[in-house]
């Protein structure tokens, strides 16, 4: 009776994980859906942060302050970032387009735009960081190669 009881609880646990590894794959994927329903829709762009000129303003003239902080309000009310539930994007800033392809990972953390080239081709895959996503706010952080980092709050 003894092995019978083991081979039940052997049973029950094989189960039971096979159980809990399903419903957490389920809840992934769920939340997954959740990130990239949240990410669909037109947002504008409240602020722009680039630390490296915010360094250079702080030690310049209280009217070249001014004229910086004009220009980045008017960048921002310029902008818009549009993510469509098929994948592709646009993105209207400061009087710039770009267009292409998006898609966001599992944790809703980094999303990946490929830009469509003129050709009809598309750029190579850039990363960029999810800071903060909620329904009505997404903080996007990218970090360019280049060292610069730029750090786009957006609303709906």
């Amino acid at each position: 009776m003894n092995k019978n009881i083991r081979k039940n609880t052997s049973k029950n646990s094989f189960f039971l994980a096979l159980f809990l590894m399903f419903f957490m794959s389920i809840s992934l994927q769920a939340q997954q859906n959740d990130k990239k329903n949240i990410i669909y829709g037109k947002w504008k762009v409240k602020k722009i942060e680039i630390p490296s000129m915010e360094q250079k303003i702080a030690s310049a003239s209280a009217t070249d302050k001014e004229k910086f902080k004009a220009e980045m309000l008017m960048a921002a009310k310029k902008s818009s970032f549009e993510f469509d539930k098929n994948g592709n994007y646009r993105i209207f800033f400061n009087g710039n387009y770009e267009a292409g392809e998006w898609k966001v990972n599992d944790y809703g953390s980094k999303l990946f735009v490929k830009k469509s080239l003129g050709n009809g081709s598309l750029d190579k895959e850039d990363q960029i960081g999810i800071e903060q996503l909620s329904k009505n706010t997404m903080v996007l952080l990218n970090d360019y190669e280049t060292g610069e980092i730029v750090r786009i709050t957006l609303y709906r």
